[in-house]
């Protein structure tokens, strides 16, 4: 099942990664937002204070983005612009451990590869990163299966989910 997670935002130029200080609102005020993108991929100095960041799939195609918290200033959105590869997502509810699913370990196996996510939104000042836990699959066309163990110690396995979609999976009640 799909679902929808945050209205779409395109902030992209030529680059891969951009730099959007609310445009997607008021064009008017991102007049500069090119060059400061540009400046800022190419090693020149940009004069900010960042102190968080957070990151999540904020327009649904799979790539993580970030956006950070910034001192005395708007906080800015760093679109993943980076060629698409496949991925999947899982978004877990507790029923019987915590409903969010604070501690859940992840572990997705795709061929010989094994990754490991646990569910913890921490964040920064004033920040909280998703708690959809995210595998960047590269050029794996397929998962062989993937085990979560709840916060209360259940076990539960799902084989062969399907790639390139965010699963939402509920806590057995054994």
């Amino acid at each position: 099942m799909v679902v929808p997670r945050y209205p779409a935002l395109n902030n992209t130029i030529g680059g891969v990664l951009t730099l959007s200080r609310g445009c997607h609102i008021d064009r008017a005020k991102c007049r500069n937002r090119e060059r400061e993108t540009e400046a800022a991929l190419h090693g020149k100095p940009a004069a900010r204070s960042s102190r968080s960041a957070v990151v999540a799939d904020f327009n649904g195609d799979g790539r993580l983005d970030i956006v950070t918290n910034n001192f005395n200033d708007r906080p800015y959105f760093f679109a993943n612009q980076f060629p698409k590869k496949n991925y999947v997502e899982f978004r877990l509810t507790g029923t019987r451990s915590n409903r969010d699913a604070i501690g859940a370990v992840i572990r997705l196996w795709a061929g010989k590869t094994v990754m490991v996510r646990q569910v913890n939104p921490a964040g920064g000042y004033l920040a909280q990163s998703s708690r959809t836990a995210h595998f960047g699959l590269g050029d794996h066309n397929s998962v062989d299966s993937v085990v979560i163990r709840w916060p209360r110690g259940l076990m539960q396995t799902v084989k062969n989910p399907p790639i390139n979609t965010l699963h939402q999976i509920k806590e057995p009640a054994q």
